[in-house]
């Protein structure tokens, strides 16, 4: 066989290989990365700080989160809370020792500047890993300069191992840069802060567990690892689409449970509650969520699980 023959074979048996990473882009555009599967839109990481006419300033979060047929799931800045956004990991309290410094929830006294995030897209994955610096946006002691309070790794993971869903994986490592750094969630009885989904609340949404059907309550859930959030968010869909967020309690230092709202609110993985934590060492926690289209069994979502509750 000559050597122009067998260039031209080897070719031909590298296009499908080519290919299966072609189908996967990460896109930038107006201060964000969007990755679109085909020509699909999946996820936009907000990586750029982004504000509702200079209020409520955020950068480090993922609005629209899309659904299997390209609708947004997500809000951004709603009326009734503007200072939700997409899917967002945050609390309400934030102490350097004794002195209040920001409400991260709220969006105040701090930003979040997020270096060039790496993307990487192989075969049916797709990866976005960035380093967030939380900074206090007033000096927290006599120095008047601002003060870098934390430092976060951020790394979101996309595969799509079926065709009715994919999987969004979220890792979140954060170290604290200043001595004394404690973090809490709201300083109520319903303590809602941690991993957060502002979903579209369409009138038909429903909730469902391991156990069956859920009824949200004023203060947190008890529903183990996983809730299946589900409803008509395109009215003019075929079916009705769905979310399943996940989170490990055994990993989440005094998890109160899952915060849920069928109307103008945001579903939220509530750790560590009203009284804050001091971070005497890096955090880490994970999430993921299973977004789907008609349907996924219990038996689906417990063997995802599984595997997700077992991954180090």
């Amino acid at each position: 066989m000559n050597k122009a023959l067998s260039l031209f074979l080897l070719s031909v048996l590298l296009l499908p290989a080519a290919g299966l990473a072609q189908h996967l882009k990460f896109v930038e555009a107006d201060g964000a990365l969007t990755l679109f599967d085909q020509d699909r839109p999946v996820f936009s990481y907000q990586k750029m700080t982004k504000s509702l006419q200079g209020q409520y300033p955020r950068a480090n979060y993922v609005h629209p989160l899309y659904s299997l047929a390209g609708d947004s799931l997500t809000e951004d800045f709603p009326a009734d809370h503007p200072h939700h956004r997409g899917v967002f990991w945050t609390w309400h309290q934030l102490y350097v020792g004794e002195k209040r410094v920001g409400d991260p929830w709220f969006c105040e006294g701090i930003s979040w500047e997020v270096e060039k995030p790496l993307t990487v897209v192989e075969k049916e994955t797709a990866l976005l890993e960035a380093t967030v610096y939380w900074v206090s946006t007033t000096s927290i002691d006599e120095d008047p300069e601002p003060d870098t309070l934390l430092q976060e790794q951020v790394k979101i993971t996309y595969r799509k191992p079926a065709a009715a869903y994919y999987e969004l994986d979220f890792e979140v490592v954060m170290v604290p840069l200043q001595e004394q750094l404690s973090i809490g969630g709201s300083e109520d009885e319903k303590g809602y802060g941690g991993f957060s989904v502002r979903l579209k609340t369409p009138d038909d949404l429903r909730f469902t567990s391991k156990t069956g059907a859920l009824t949200p309550a004023n203060t947190a859930v008890q529903a183990g690892g996983w809730v299946d959030v589900k409803g008509s968010f395109n009215p003019e869909a075929k079916e009705p689409a769905g979310v399943v967020i996940v989170c490990e309690p055994r990993d989440l230092e005094n998890f109160q449970g899952w915060i849920l709202r069928k109307k103008d609110s945001m579903q939220n993985v509530a750790f560590p509650g009203r009284v804050p934590m001091l971070l005497e060492k890096p955090l880490s926690f994970k999430n993921k969520l299973i977004v789907y289209s008609g349907g996924i069994s219990r038996e689906e979502i417990e063997r995802i699980y599984a595997a997700f509750a077992r991954e180090p």
